[in-house]
């Protein structure tokens, strides 16, 4: 089971990972430095004189100084006696170094790490230091200060401090990270700080390879990546997905690899969106790690569990690729080809092979070979590393030309017309990269290609005698000039504009045709879809007509004398154009009132221009027609069924009308209201208003209660206490039009201030009201028994009565009636 354990020192940071050890053999991996008691911190690598990435130095955490001169074969221990707390080194050139110490102090060296000296003694140790060139860089720790003198003099720049790592991104851009997660940024030079990303964990590691490439990271293994120069970042894990990411570093823009403690390495090829495992080391904690451009990959750290430091090196980081270029690709016999090498990677030798050339192989990086025999060959270079080899063949690679020959005569047209194009050919001739092309004289016309196959185009205005003739070209000769072909140019037609066309309405003449020029001596031939119409039309100097054409296609003109022809400019079209098809029935409202405004709408006709609209009969309202819209203001004055149409209109005439919307118009109802307007109390009355049986009623009544009919035009009426009732109605028909009565007003009754009561006991009247009959008691002869209407109007007469007098009232309309009894001289009246 593996345990870690993080301890703070200072500022700086240790891990000490407790797990057994195992070795390891795998990945092309080796060990290039071991000793005991001693935990190597960080490293770094120059390019020499040579150009040759060989030159390095590494720091163990207890003063000691490595340096290499062979890219890590051998090591050779400098002693120092300054600091016994290294933190961070970096060399500027192959002779200017710096050091970062935990103890506060900045160490210089101007030759090449042999020697040091004390460049700054500060308040706060120093973990890490980088530099753009010899004399500009910064340091991070418990402070940040930086140089622009080569270390002579160090300011303090501003910001926070306990920074853990930092880097040179390009410029003046530094970036440096904090262990409480944050990442700095400097844009110049290091004299001032901002933050410009967190990690949300502890940070550990900083690493750019260009200033828009970089990352970041630390605790659980956590990475955030940038391809924008910090504007984005793109979280991702290792593929441990534990533990803390201490160092990193870029191979290009796509491949990177990171690792710490635990020492597994991670490698990401899509620019640190995914990681996986590229190596697992079991009890190493690794503390730095350089790629240097000639692909070779470094890891400095210890193995915690026996004290010893290491320094690890593996050949290889990209995959071995062979790929050159030359000088020139196409050659003459006898020429001298210079070969580059483009491979990648640490290549030990390299085999070409040169068919056709002299030497046909060498073992030289960038060789140079002499072709001297005329032909096409390939290429091909073989590289090989110390894990193998890679090819490249590259077919048909170098070309080898011989002076062309002579061309054969060429052959085309011999009898041209001026403004033409003609094409003349010859057979290919051997070594011929292009074609010259020469007509005499030179203002006869022009050649525009440069093939085998000619292409002349003759002058505007240019006739008589010509030549024509032609020789191979390559970049080692000109070739022989061909034989003459001889020829003449006649002068072709001016050319003119064809005009007219266009549609015609059906059963017309059709569309005119016309040339806007002629000339005198040419013909003029008019084509329908390209063949012959057999209308010949001679020039005379203007313009001419064709006549007016009816049948529909494109037409064109041919003009031709007896050694010429060419086709005038344009085409136009002949079509023919119908009048207007049907609209559709017109759309809008089908019920209206007399009283509206209204409007109707029309989806158009086909081929139609503008629109017209009819409103039949022509009293029904005033229509305004506007386009596809037409708008009526109907006429208060009818009632009843009106219709409307459209149709569309062009230049060839009207089109057939649509069919016709049916309008039914309504009045605006004005309803009256029939029926008794004298009643009695709790009397139930019959009232009806005007109107139609599938208009819709609403009543209004005062007085009384509706006991039938309230939504019709007849309704009941229950009266209610003795004053004065009134009745209204509101009449809608179908088509939403509305209007109201006059209120109708009812005079109630109690009627019984006499009704059902006794006249000095000879007269009893009941029921009172009556409904279908009456009953009269009398106790005393009467002579006669009378009934009038309200209006004086005697509706019946009874005479001689004695006893009980039934009358049947059915005869009567509702209302109050008086009965007026005459009993000798005594004159009785009831009501």
């Amino acid at each position: 089971m593996r345990k870690w354990i993080t301890i703070y020192f200072r500022t700086s940071l240790l891990v000490l990972v407790l797990t057994t050890m195992t070795g390891f053999s795998q990945g092309g991996w080796e060990t290039v430095y071991s000793a005991d008691n001693e935990f190597i911190r960080d490293m770094c690598f120059v390019p020499g004189d040579d150009g040759l990435w060989q030159k390095g130095w590494a720091i163990n955490a207890y003063g000691t100084i490595l340096k290499t001169s062979d890219g890590g074969d051998t090591w050779t221990t400098i002693t120092q006696t300054h600091s016994t707390l290294l933190g961070g080194i970096t060399f500027a050139d192959e002779n200017t170094g710096y050091i970062a110490t935990l103890d506060d102090k900045i160490l210089k060296s101007t030759d090449g790490g042999d020697t040091w000296t004390v460049s700054y003694n500060g308040t706060s140790g120093f973990d890490k230091v980088a530099f753009k060139d010899a004399n500009n860089g910064c340091i991070v720790g418990g402070q940040k200060l930086y140089t622009s003198d080569g270390g002579s003099n160090w300011n303090g720049s501003s910001g926070g401090s306990n920074y853990w790592d930092l880097d040179h991104a390009g410029g003046d851009e530094y970036y440096a990270v904090f262990l409480g997660g944050d990442l700095g940024y400097s844009d110049d030079g290091g004299q001032t700080w901002s933050n410009e990303e967190s990690l949300g964990a502890m940070a550990a590691m900083v690493d750019f390879y260009d200033s828009d490439h970089g990352m970041f990271g630390g605790d659980v293994s956590k990475v955030k990546v940038t391809t924008d120069g910090g504007e984005t970042w793109t979280t991702s894990t290792l593929a441990t997905g534990e533990g803390l990411l201490v160092c990193g570093a870029w191979y290009d823009h796509d491949t990177l690899y990171a690792t710490g403690s635990p020492g597994d390495l991670s490698k990401s090829t899509d620019g640190g969106q995914t990681w996986v495992t590229d190596t697992s080391f079991t009890g190493y904690s690794f503390r730095a790690m350089v790629i240097t451009p000639n692909n070779v990959l470094y890891l400095c750290g210890e193995k915690p569990a026996t004290s010893e430091g290491i320094v690890l090196r593996k050949y290889g980081v990209s995959p071995l690729n062979a790929d050159f270029e030359a000088s020139e690709e196409t050659v003459c016999t006898g020429s001298t080809v210079d070969f580059t090498d483009l491979s990648v990677g640490l290549i030990d030798s390299w085999e070409w092979s040169f068919p056709g050339g002299t030497p046909s192989s060498s073992d030289e990086q960038n060789p140079s070979v002499t072709y001297n025999t005329p032909g096409i060959y390939d290429v091909e270079l073989t590289v090989t590393d110390i894990f193998g080899n890679d090819t490249e063949l590259k077919v048909d690679f170098i070309t080898v030309l011989d002076n062309p020959g002579q061309t054969g005569t060429p052959e085309g047209e011999t009898e041209l017309c001026s403004n033409m194009t003609y094409q003349y050919t010859i057979d290919e001739v051997e070594f011929a990269q292009y074609y010259e092309w020469e007509i005499d004289p030179a203002e006869a016309g022009e050649f525009i290609s440069e093939t085998n196959e000619g292409v002349l185009e003759t002058a505007d205005d240019w006739t008589g005698d010509f030549t024509v003739r032609v020789r191979a070209v390559n970049i080692c000769a000109e070739g022989e000039w061909s034989d003459y072909l001889d020829g003449s140019t006649y002068l072709s037609p001016d050319i003119f504009n064809v005009e007219g066309g266009g549609g015609y309405c059906l059963g017309g003449d059709g569309a005119e045709i016309t040339l806007d020029g002629s000339e005198t001596s040419v013909s003029y031939e008019l084509l329908l879809d390209g063949e012959s119409t057999d209308i010949i039309v001679e020039g005379n100097g203007s313009e001419i007509s064709f006549g007016y054409l009816p049948d529909e296609g494109f037409y064109t003109v041919l003009a031709y004398t007896d050694n010429c022809d060419i086709t005038m400019s344009g085409q136009v079209e002949v079509w023919i154009e119908f009048p207007p098809v049907e609209p559709a029935i017109p759309e809008g409202q089908d019920m209206v009132c007399n009283t509206d405004t209204t409007t109707y709408s029309s989806e158009g006709a086909d081929d139609a221009d503008s629109y017209d609209w009819i409103l039949e009969p022509e009293e029904a309202g005033i229509l305004t027609p506007d386009g596809l819209d037409a708008t009526v203001v109907w006429n208060p004055g009818f009632a009843g069924t009106a219709e409307i149409v459209v149709f569309g209109i062009n230049e060839c005439g009207d089109g057939n009308l649509s069919p016709a919307l049916e309008i039914q118009v309504d009045a605006f109802p004005a309803p009256e209201i029939s029926g008794e307007d004298m009643v009695c109390s709790g009397q139930v009355e019959t009232y009806e208003a005007t109107g139609n049986t599938e208009d819709s009623f609403v009543w209004e009544v005062f007085g009384g209660m509706i006991t039938e009919g309230d939504s019709t035009n007849v309704v009941m009426v229950e009266w209610g206490e003795v004053g004065t009732g009134t009745l209204s109605a509101t009449v809608t028909t179908e088509a939403g039009c509305e209007g109201s009565s006059a209120d109708f007003e009812v005079f109630i009754d109690d009627c019984t201030a006499i009704g059902e009561l006794t006249h000095s006991d000879k007269l009893q009247i009941h029921p009172n009201p009556a409904d279908d009959h009456l009953t009269i008691t009398i106790n005393k002869p009467v002579l006669r028994l009378e009934i009038f209407n309200m209006n004086g109007e005697r509706l019946h007469t009874y005479n001689e009565i004695s006893g009980q007098l039934k009358i049947n009232t059915t005869d009567l309309s509702p209302g109050i009636y008086v009965v007026r009894i005459l009993a000798g001289k005594e004159l009785i009246t009831e009501n």
